[in-house]
């Protein structure tokens, strides 16, 4: 009864295209390996894998440092507005007092359209 071996056929189907590349090449070394036991054999193989486990090491390829997916906390730039000018879909008037990023200070500060406020005329305005 054991003598029935299995075979891989050439026009066997191949492994789902929705599959990561990875366990494909797994799937095909499996199948390789069982190729030439007899099917009592590869079929008590196959039972004997053992469970996966729930905390696995992954490859170093698809580690994800989180702390880079945080946001980084800045502090805001207070601006005082220079002139007429529209910033994101906003109007800002001239001499308004304005607190944003610093990236969006820079490109305000660069386009002479804001200037930095004093320190204190910063928390002034903070306080108001």
């Amino acid at each position: 009864m054991n003598k029935l071996k299995l075979k891989m056929s050439s026009g066997r189907n191949a492994a789902p295209e929705k599959l990561d590349p990875s366990i494909v090449k797994v799937r095909e070394k499996v199948l390789a390996l069982l190729a030439d036991e007899p099917m009592g054999t590869a079929m008590a193989t196959i039972d004997n894998i053992p469970e996966p486990s729930t905390k696995r090491d992954l490859p170093e390829n698809l580690r994800i440092d989180l702390d880079a997916l945080k946001p980084v906390k800045t502090d805001p730039v207070f601006l005082k507005i220079l002139q007429d000018c529209d910033v994101n879909g906003l109007h800002l008037p001239k001499g308004f007092e304005v607190e944003v990023e610093p990236k969006e200070a820079e490109s305000l500060i660069a386009s002479n359209l804001a200037e930095p406020m004093e320190a204190k005329e910063a928390e002034a305005a903070e306080a108001t």
